[in-house]
């Protein structure tokens, strides 16, 4: 191992960027810049983008990988890590608009929070791949409470995007590996294949 870059630490940061009337995550900087004049986007003197802010950086090798954001009512922040990519635990965050960071959930090594929801009460959603079947599948965390497990999937399943229907009844979470679209309801129960690739279909693979 080249000793130059063993003490070498990667880091992920966290930027939102606000406009007139919304608040966009950082990465939304590539849309922002395919919409610039073209002497903006291929070298000109003038700025993309402006108003940027990093407000928490993570440290990737110890787990601080952000897979997904929500913008809660006050404008703080609800954010997935993965934590598997270098076999850290996940964890789910809850980060203040000045930047307080607190850790809501901490999964097991190897295992990996996806997707994350919130319904107008303040309970928040989010998805737990493990290769636990006891774990594995979606998770609801209300206010105050404990980690409860509202929906259970097949061990190894990689639920990525969540989100939840306006009624707040139902929640909706694609599965990377299975080109399917699952839900279950925030109330709890079976989980349900709502859209799914054709040629799944047609391979008998769900």
């Amino acid at each position: 191992m080249n000793k130059k870059n063993s003490h070498r630490t990667r880091r992920a940061a966290l930027t939102i960027l606000v406009v007139p009337a919304a608040v966009a995550l950082g990465a939304a900087s590539a849309s922002a810049a395919s919409a610039a004049p073209p002497s903006a986007r291929q070298g000109g003197t003038g700025p993309v983008i402006t108003g940027l802010r990093t407000v928490e950086t993570f440290n990737y090798d110890a787990g601080g990988q952000p897979e997904n954001v929500t913008i809660n009512p006050d404008g703080s922040l609800t954010v997935s890590l993965l934590g598997f990519l270098t076999g850290q635990p996940p964890q789910l965050l809850h980060i203040s608009r000045s930047g307080q960071v607190t850790v809501l959930v901490t999964g097991e090594p190897g295992e990996a929070i996806g997707g994350n929801a919130r319904d107008s009460a303040g309970t928040i959603y989010y998805n737990l791949l493990s290769g636990d079947p006891a774990r594995s599948g979606l998770w609801r965390l209300r206010s105050g409470g404990s980690p409860e497990r509202i929906g259970a999937l097949p061990a190894g399943q990689f639920l990525n995007g969540l989100t939840i229907d306006a009624a707040g009844e139902n929640l909706y979470a694609a599965d990377s590996l299975a080109g399917t679209i699952w839900t279950v309801p925030t109330s709890g129960g079976p989980v349900k294949a709502w859209l799914v690739r054709a040629d799944r279909w047609a391979q008998g693979r769900v």
